[in-house]
């Protein structure tokens, strides 16, 4: 299927920028990913003691996706690698899974770690239905949406999110252009979920 020669793409794509850049720490990125903030000293707090780092797929701890990782180049990591590639073509496993497999099942001499939530995707906690959290995120992975409108919507929707967070009160109108009044940011942000962005996010949550 498409799917299997794009992660047997992108596995051939890893060993390569490990065998380029050995001794050096690569950050690995899908296309769905926006930088909101500064991203190398969160990548090297955690690759301090770690072969390699991934985004949480979850809450838990041990859920991972490959989508954005940091991976010291090195001869075991080159290994690591090399072995999910082969798993993957006897196989046509998704290589995310056969990643996760090697770290829990397998339990490879590697050491890993994940990225805090400030390496943040839509499944951690939505944002702007009221809740404050994600004010400090740093990458925001557009993920468990499928096509590229979801995946801009969810984009966008993240985008203006944090444009509204960034300051404590910002002034609403209503269509006319009257002055409503000064709210909290995270009012805004609902109203824009019951609101602005009631289209899109409706999209995205169907298929969350």
């Amino acid at each position: 299927c498409c799917r299997y020669h794009t992660w047997v793409f992108k596995n051939n794509f890893i060993l390569d920028a490990i065998r380029a850049n050995m001794g050096q720490v690569i950050l690995y990125s899908d296309i769905d990913i926006r930088f909101l903030g500064p991203v190398a000293p969160v990548v090297h707090a955690c690759m301090k003691n770690n072969e390699m780092c991934f985004q949480k797929e979850t809450h838990h701890y041990g859920y991972i996706n490959t989508g954005f990782m940091a991976i010291l180049c090195s001869n075991n990591t080159l290994r690591f690698w090399t072995d999910v590639l082969q798993i993957l073509e006897e196989t046509q496993r998704q290589k995310q899974a056969i990643v996760y497999h090697f770290l829990h099942f397998l339990k490879y001499d590697i050491r890993w770690g994940v990225f805090p939530s400030t390496v943040w995707s839509w499944h951690f906690y939505p944002l702007g239905l009221g809740s404050s959290s994600g004010r400090d995120i740093a990458v925001h992975h557009a993920s468990f949406v499928a096509g590229k409108a979801n995946k801009f919507a969810q984009l966008r929707y993240t985008r203006d999110f944090m444009a509204y967070s960034a300051e404590p009160t910002v002034r609403t109108r209503a269509a006319n252009g009257t002055v409503l009044s000064s709210v909290r940011a995270e009012s805004v942000a609902d109203t824009l979920v019951s609101g602005l962005f009631r289209k899109e996010v409706e999209r995205l949550v169907y298929i969350l």
